[in-house]
């Protein structure tokens, strides 16, 4: 699923979280945001999220190792059809914010996370913080609410994450970056300002 701005600056690779797919409502809300900034968007199904539709059953993510095979092959499929435009950034939306951090595809420039999933809510391990600092890209960003469960601003300012690695928090956000009524604000400005921050990033570096 590609959106095409007219005169696209960059592609973004964006995978999907474990539990929505592609063309989820989320997924495509900021999708149409990049696009309408000039970045072009391309996303796709993990195979356990097509086997969901074409089975009607609902099976749980693959493994890690599986999950970037089918990431590099993704990629590979886009750059022989010729449809990386520009550099090429990797995102995703929680799994695959990780998924994509966790792999090695040398000609990305960077990543871009929504709600990356530092610790399982409650469990505040700091064993995925160590493989996030471990990842090749020298480029990272991360958008995060401020009361994400898989990660919250207050317990994350305590971390040890290197330099290259950049988070962004957004006011009351929950996973989806969502806020609560009584805050004053909507998912949609949240989800702007992200996606903003994340074209600064994107320019800052090609």
């Amino acid at each position: 699923m590609i959106n095409r701005p007219k005169n696209p600056i960059s592609t973004l690779l964006f995978a999907h979280g474990a539990g929505a797919p592609m063309n989820s409502e989320w997924m495509t809300t900021v999708a149409n945001l990049f696009t309408e900034r000039d970045i072009k968007v391309i996303r796709f199904n993990f195979a356990y999220m097509e086997r969901r539709f074409t089975e009607n059953k609902k099976f749980p993510p693959d493994r890690m190792p599986k999950l970037l095979k089918h990431l590099e092959e993704v990629i590979s499929s886009c750059r022989s059809h010729g449809e990386v435009e520009g550099d090429l950034f990797l995102g995703g939306k929680s799994m695959g914010s990780r998924v994509c951090t966790s792999s090695d595809i040398l000609e990305a420039k960077g990543v871009i996370c929504f709600g990356f999933p530092f610790c399982s809510p409650g469990k505040e391990d700091t064993s995925r913080i160590e493989a996030l600092n471990n990842s090749i890209y020298s480029k990272i960003l991360i958008n995060q609410g401020d009361r994400d469960p898989f990660g919250k601003k207050e317990w994350l300012k305590n971390q040890a994450l290197k330099k290259s690695i950049g988070i962004e928090f957004y006011f009351d956000g929950d996973h989806d970056l969502k806020p609560r009524k009584k805050s004053g604000k909507t998912i949609k400005e949240n989800l702007t300002e992200a996606v903003d921050t994340s074209v600064r990033f994107i320019k800052s570096i090609i």
